[in-house]
């Protein structure tokens, strides 16, 4: 059907895409700590010059090095790629098709990661209200997904 030289190269792409994925995230967590510490430290020095009564008494709260909205948007990018990753895995197992509890369980596994994507994206504090009925389709999607999950683990 497919040579196996073509599913081992298919199998290394995505391996070195996990590696470069894990070494974004260790790179976004990073950069969100730093970020916290950076405005925690802006934060409980303006709170002393509010306190004083100085010139910074009716200013705003500071921001950090990154906005939320962009942080947000960093990572869910990075859940897009292993998206794409967890689809590559899932067609491997297709092809395999030596148990079709792993490909059920990858495809879960890409429909959760997409899921959670967009629900970071949704939930952006800097967007406008979301809507109630969509976060109870969110919920009832993720409700499905796991329900769905549980199944295939108890009885593949």
């Amino acid at each position: 059907m497919v040579p196996q030289g073509v599913i081992e190269t298919i199998q290394s792409f995505a391996s070195w895409t996990i590696v470069a994925l894990i070494a974004f995230l260790v790179f976004l967590v990073i950069l969100g700590l730093l970020n916290a510490v950076y405005v925690i430290f802006l934060t409980l020095r303006s709170r002393s010059a509010r306190l004083d009564g100085g010139e910074h008494a009716n200013a705003p709260l500071p921001k950090g090095i990154i906005s939320i909205y962009s942080y947000l948007h960093l990572l869910a990018d990075i859940l897009l790629v292993i998206v794409g990753v967890e689809l590559i895995e899932t067609l491997l197992a297709f092809l395999n098709r030596e148990s079709p509890k792993e490909y059920l369980t990858g495809v879960l596994g890409a429909a959760l990661v997409a899921l959670a994507r967009r629900i970071i994206v949704f939930f952006n504090p800097e967007a406008a209200n979301p809507h109630v009925a969509e976060m109870y389709a969110y919920a009832a999607l993720v409700t499905a997904l796991a329900v769905a999950f549980a199944v295939i683990q108890h009885f593949g």
